[in-house]
């Protein structure tokens, strides 16, 4: 399994966490978050975002799918939920932290992240 990230992506922070907890063994390869990346990694992520996740033939994009396919592959129910509604429930979570909340804390993230103090315009705070 591979991992392309960066030490400073929050997104790719997340996936490594749960790797760390299901105990896998993953080669972390570096991708540069500013700046041009590495030609090759078109071939990996068509956007060319950070993280991607490579498990043989599957190649996952964006965080949150690499979240709940790491789960199911170790059959983690008590992480990926048991039931239709457990998973829902999860989704609807993972879903509303990165669509919802994450775009109105992103001048929080940038700056702890970062260090860089950026106004969202969709900030309602």
């Amino acid at each position: 399994m591979r991992l392309y990230d960066n030490a400073g992506s929050t997104n790719a922070l997340k996936v490594r966490i749960l790797l760390a907890e299901l105990g896998l063994d993953v080669e972390r390869v570096e991708v540069p978050l500013g700046g041009p990346r590495p030609e090759s990694y078109d071939e990996i992520h068509p956007f060319g975002l950070i993280p991607a996740l490579v498990d043989g033939d599957a190649t996952i994009t964006e965080s949150n799918v690499a979240l709940r396919y790491l789960a199911e592959r170790e059959g983690r129910d008590d992480l990926r939920g048991a039931t239709p509604a457990e998973r829902a429930r999860i989704d609807g979570l993972l879903d509303t932290l990165s669509l919802e909340l994450r775009p109105l804390l992103l001048g929080v993230e940038e700056f702890a992240a970062y260090g860089v103090a950026v106004e969202h315009p969709d900030a309602r705070v």
